[in-house]
């Protein structure tokens, strides 16, 4: 490896949320860090709202999510840290990700 490269090792985020156990409500986040966009992946179709406030608490995207994979484009972002708040069925659930 040469000096300008840079390793991550937290890449790849798997999130249990705090739900009742009988709800499967395991989110795989990546990459994170991330440059132009963030995966999202459940077990199961369902469905969700993303919404994601940057570091001053404005909400910089909104929207609804329906399939069990969603690809969220954050090419637009300023780097920096924001903050991905996951609704499903009344509960949520926060994520911090970092923007390149």
């Amino acid at each position: 490896m040469t000096s300008d490269q840079k390793m991550y090792f937290n890449d790849l985020w798997k999130y249990n949320l705090s739900w009742p156990a009988d709800v499967n409500a395991e989110v795989l986040l990546y990459p994170n860090p991330a440059t132009d966009h963030i995966t999202l992946k459940w077990d199961q179709a369902a469905p969700r709202h993303l919404f994601v406030y940057n570091i001053r608490s404005q909400r910089v995207i909104e929207t609804g999510l329906l399939d069990w994979e969603e690809r969220i484009e954050v090419r637009g972002l300023s780097p920096g840290l924001y903050r991905f708040l996951i609704t499903e069925d009344g509960r949520y659930t926060a994520v911090s990700v970092v923007i390149k």
